[in-house]
């Protein structure tokens, strides 16, 4: 039972940490996919405001048509070229960064094995000194949690690989960011060295430019931190009823304990009760229910022939008197057991009544899940009016 009882507080340890674990590597991967979004959407805009700057050049008369085509061509082609050139040294980060991230792993497992094995060691020479039935429990609960410091250890690894990951992500969306700059900057000054763009058309054409990104870093700068802002905040929204469950499924975990430990002791009780009366009825009933009649019928029989008739009448009279007390006495004895029955039937009803708010609870926490405006104070408002305690002191 006490390996039973550490393995079971062990797993609702591991089920505490394992979900925040979860939503850490979630809040990463949601982060990152809505960065790679925003950069996909930043180098959309900056290849738009050079074919509108392009245009406007030629519209203005500082570019002809031929030019502009030619150097539209120029750029679509440097820009697939940087497209694939990114993806190529994004496969090849994340191929070395899982080969890192493995081999960090592999150490750690074994640096993880090997104090597992030391810890063992000691453990079996302490439990050299005591009882077979007590080592067997420690053993159990030694190695369930070292299964669990592997499960945790294994997590940790897998939300430092995704860091790792969205690390690199973002050094490289930076390194296209600067590449794009340098394409136009590069294809630019190779107009004005050709003649095919003026110094003074160029140097108005680069201003605005800079003036128009130096604006675009500014608006996706503020898109990207309000879109970290939402979604940080409903990390925080989705921890916080995580952890709300687990307080009610440990409260749960702690009633049904409650409930079962008293359940054991009152059916125990009543078990010895039951036998411990039912010998000393075997022991001095039989003897007691032989000797009243033999008794009673002495009584009577001197009774009828030493005194007069009304004598007689009186001892029946007290026997009756007798047996009524102790038909009294019999019924009050039931009258006892079924109340101690009735009160363990309306424990259980409770305890189904406590459980049944508390399915109740999880479906108001599922629903608080899906909603993004609710504030932490609204949600345990909520559920402080739905809560079990607030049921559990109603008055009856």
């Amino acid at each position: 039972m006490a390996a039973e009882r550490g393995g079971s507080n062990a797993h609702l340890v591991s089920m505490a940490t394992l979900p925040v674990l979860f939503l850490a590597r979630l809040e990463i991967a949601t982060l990152n996919r809505a960065d790679s979004d925003l950069e996909a959407c930043r180098t959309q805009i900056s290849r738009d405001i050079i074919a509108l700057l392009l245009k406007s050049l030629t519209s203005a008369g500082h570019l002809s048509p031929q030019v502009e085509r030619r150097m539209g061509a120029v750029f679509k082609q440097q820009f697939l070229l940087l497209e694939k050139e990114i993806q190529e040294e994004y496969d090849r980060k994340m191929v070395a960064l899982t080969a890192e991230c493995d081999l960090e792993t592999r150490k750690k497992m074994e640096n993880q094995y090997q104090r597992e094995m030391v810890a063992m060691e000691e453990a079996e020479e302490l439990l050299k000194r005591v009882s077979e039935r007590s080592a067997a429990e420690c053993s159990s609960l030694l190695r369930t949690l070292h299964g669990l410091e592997q499960v945790h250890l294994r997590r940790s690894l897998a939300l430092q690989q995704e860091e790792d990951f969205a690390k690199a992500h973002r050094q490289l969306a930076i390194f296209q960011r600067n590449e794009l700059h340098n394409i136009f900057f590069t294809q630019i000054k190779s107009a004005i060295f050709q003649g095919e763009l003026k110094p003074e058309a160029a140097k108005m054409l680069l201003q605005d430019y800079a003036d128009i990104q130096e604006k675009l870093e500014e608006l996706m700068d503020f898109f990207q931190a309000s879109k970290r802002y939402h979604l940080s905040k409903r990390f925080g929204h989705r921890e916080y009823l995580v952890q709300n469950m687990q307080s009610s499924e440990t409260r749960v975990q702690g009633l049904l304990s409650a409930a079962d430990a008293q359940l054991t002791l009152f059916i125990q009780k009543h078990e010895s009760h039951t036998i411990a009366c039912t010998l000393e009825s075997d022991k001095y009933g039989v003897n007691t229910r032989l000797q009243k009649p033999r008794d009673a019928l002495r009584v009577v029989l001197s009774s009828t022939l030493q005194f007069p008739a009304h004598f007689f009448v009186r001892a029946e009279l007290l026997r009756e008197r007798v047996q009524q007390l102790e038909a009294q006495e019999a019924r009050f004895a039931e009258s006892l057991v079924s109340l101690q029955f009735q009160k363990a039937a309306r424990m259980a009803t409770t305890l189904w009544a406590y459980t049944a708010l508390l399915s109740i609870q999880d479906l108001l926490l599922e629903e608080l899940s899906e909603s993004e405006t609710l504030t932490k104070l609204a949600c345990e408002q909520i559920l402080g009016s739905h809560s079990p305690v607030t049921f559990m002191d109603y008055p009856r």
